[in-house]
This record gives C-alpha cells, structure tokens and sequence, in this order.
C-alpha cells in the first residue's frame, strides 16, 4: 500500500512539474523535462525543486529527531543568508531593488538559541548533565529532571510551546523552521553520555 502511494504520489509530482514547465515554455527550447538540463541556458523558465533539508517530524519524537532537526535549522539558516543576500545582491546590480529597499531574511536565531545557545540551551543543558559522572548510569528520572528543566528555564521561549498538561512530564515542543515538533525524552542522557 505504501509503495503504491508513493508511486502515484511521484508520477503526480512529476506531471505537474512537466505541466507548469510547459506553460513556462511551450515550444519545449529550455529543457522542460524532469531530467538533468543539457546546458545552463537550458533551466531558463523552468520549475525545478531541490529539498536539501530532511527535516524529521515523527507520531514519537526523540533525540536522534532533535539533533536532526538542528542540523537542519543550520542549514536552513546558512541557505537564508547565502542565498537570500545573494539574490538580493542581484536584484541591485540588475536594478529591480534599490539600496533602500529592506528585505526581511528569515532567521532561524531564536530557535537556533533555544537549542544550542550557551549556557542554557536544550543541547548544552543537556551536555552539562552528562558531564557529571552518574554511578549506575542515568535513569528515567534523571530524564524527567531533564524535561522539568527545559520547561523550567525557557518556560517564556517564543520557540517553545506549550505542551498537553499530561505530556509536560516527558515531552517539550520546538517550534522549527518547518513547523512544530513534540519531543519525549526517554534514555536522552543515557544516550549523549
């Protein structure tokens, strides 16, 4: 069934590329087609997509999701400003902006703080636990402490939202780039030790 799905889901991806690409270019000189363009006059009135970012939201989301998830809030913050500011430099040299036009590039600081800003972000907070050696390794308690704490210290955080009353024991929410993420800590600091 899944194989299905993402079959159909491809071949209707795939027409609607080759269709906008047609009304972009009906007699067919750019290169229209879903494969690599014979030279780079070719992508001229095209419709390509590039998703560089694999950004992970799961039914249960865990630490491996989280450090994913930052390593793609990185990558999205570097494309906003190599990309952004280099478009924007083009748009000047061509004359459809002017200096004084402002733009406003995303950023991705706030969360980006949330999660590894010094001392007290998600990742050094939890890097500062597992600096201190545990005897008999760490428990689920030691990760519900974890979870108080996140709550705790960015109780106020933008990128922080609340979570389920029932859920705030072990889980905490992130606002990404890409949209809201539930994480449920269990075995975190055992983990990253």
């Amino acid at each position: 069934r899944d194989s299905l799905v993402r079959f159909l889901y491809q071949e209707l991806f795939n027409k609607l590329v080759l269709t906008l690409n047609h009304s972009l270019d009906p007699d067919g000189t750019a290169g229209c087609a879903i494969s690599r363009p014979s030279s780079p006059d070719a992508v001229r009135g095209t419709v390509r997509v590039l998703d560089i970012f694999g950004f992970e939201s799961f039914a249960v989301n865990g630490l491996d999701q989280l450090l994913i998830n930052v390593a793609h809030e990185r990558l999205q913050a570097l494309f906003n400003v190599q990309v952004i500011a280099a478009e924007i430099k083009l748009m000047r040299a061509e004359g459809i902006a002017s200096a004084e036009d402002t733009v406003d590039v995303p950023t991705a600081g706030p969360c980006l703080d949330l999660l590894t800003g010094k001392p007290s972000g998600i990742i050094p907070l939890m890097n500062s636990l597992c600096s201190k050696p545990k005897k008999g390794g760490f428990t689920e308690k030691d990760d519900l402490n974890f979870c108080e704490l996140v709550h705790h210290n960015h109780a106020r955080h933008e990128r922080l939202p609340k979570v389920h009353p029932k859920d705030k024991l072990d889980s905490f929410a992130i606002h990404h780039y890409a949209g809201k993420v539930q994480y449920k800590v269990g075995d975190w600091l055992a983990k990253n030790q």
